[in-house]
């Protein structure tokens, strides 16, 4: 069996470090498995995928942008040379490069994507539906990593066949029972998460305003929006409180010396960072939007989506020890330990084989 994973990057992001965690168990279990990145920055987890012997096609040097149409001639030329089975794609610039590649390539193989998020921007521009219902045609399989993905997916309208619909939630490393610590100020809250229009990084600075001086906020990630955060922070009068410390390396080790995990989103597929949190022993608070509600539900506490002030007042809650902290930190061990990726890479295998066998 023989697949080519193509992704945008990898830099921070829920799909990144999906892809990550999962080409090297791929590996392991005698798949033949490649991937192609447009954007070859590095990163820990590029260098990860590399580490493990896995063959990246870098196809996005020399483009300034990860979104530029030129991708498809490379792809094209990159799938007409090798004799691919399978070809999975995530994010929305390589489901529809990939798309219209495989059309005008010497070969066809089958087509899988995974859908992320349960939104996009692509589904308030009414003019492009008749897109989105092409390019999902052209796969045989798309999996959603969470059931609410796969609800409003079966209720946009623009996949034809709801039976091409199949629920693999991602998942992650379980870290080890003890993990190390890093050095932060105060009473640590640390938020995990890329810097885009999708993420609220503005409600959990607000929040901040309503809780003691000795309370830091650290920001891990990069992104589009992060100067404008920046800029928010500083006329805030923040700058003291409020840590920016770009892409993390050691994940687990960063929340495990916070005494909170937080998630401030508009919308989300199924956030791997909360899931990260728990499985550290760090209590989770999150905005109550759906992709979240469901992972977290009674095993850390829920805000109102753009709230700052109820947002603050769960911190307070559980920052310091409490019987109410106690009860978080055991059930989000045991809500975590459902998302083991070996059982995602399970589930992934299952479905290549299955598709293979229906199309010999």
């Amino acid at each position: 069996m023989r697949i080519l994973y193509v992704i945008t990057s990898f830099r921070i992001g829920g799909a990144e470090r999906l892809t990550t965690n999962l080409l090297p168990l791929l590996k392991t279990a005698g798949i033949d498995v490649e991937v192609s990145v447009f954007d070859a920055t590095p990163t820990q987890f590029l260098s990860e995928v590399e580490s493990s012997g896995i063959t990246i096609h870098k196809l996005g040097l020399g483009f300034k942008s990860m979104y530029n149409p030129l991708h498809i001639y490379r792809l094209r030329r990159l799938i007409s040379k090798n004799k691919y089975d399978i070809i999975h794609t995530h994010n929305s610039s390589c489901q529809l490069f990939t798309a219209i590649a495989t059309k005008i390539s010497r070969t066809i193989p089958m087509l899988i994507t995974t859908e992320h998020n349960t939104n996009n921007r692509r589904r308030y521009w009414k003019w492009y539906k008749t897109i989105d219902r092409w390019m999902y045609d052209q796969y045989d399989s798309i999996v959603c990593c969470s059931d609410s993905v796969k609800l409003n997916l079966e209720g946009s309208c623009i996949i034809k066949d709801n039976g091409k619909l199949h629920t693999i939630s991602n998942g992650i490393e379980i870290p080890p029972s003890t993990i190390e610590h890093v050095n932060l100020t105060g009473r640590a809250v640390v938020m995990v998460s890329g810097f885009r229009p999708q993420k609220d990084h503005l409600t959990a600075v607000k929040a901040m305003a309503y809780l003691p001086d000795d309370v830091h906020l650290y920001f891990a990630g990069e992104g589009t929006t992060i100067e404008s955060v920046k800029d928010f922070v500083t006329k805030s009068n923040l700058d003291s409180r409020i840590h920016f410390l770009g892409n993390v390396d050691n994940v687990s080790a960063l929340f495990a010396s916070a005494r909170c995990a937080l998630l401030s989103t508009h919308y989300e597929g199924m956030p791997l960072s909360i899931i990260e949190a728990m499985a550290s022993g760090t209590p989770v608070i999150a905005s109550a939007v759906p992709g979240v509600t469901e992972i977290v539900a009674d095993a850390g506490l829920l805000f109102p989506e753009s709230d700052p002030k109820a947002f603050a007042e769960s911190i307070l809650r559980v920052i310091d020890d409490s019987p109410e902290r106690t009860r978080l930190i055991a059930a989000g061990l045991k809500r975590a330990a459902n998302y083991d990726i070996k059982n995602t890479a399970k589930q992934y295998i299952n479905l290549y084989t299955n598709l293979i066998s229906k199309h010999k």
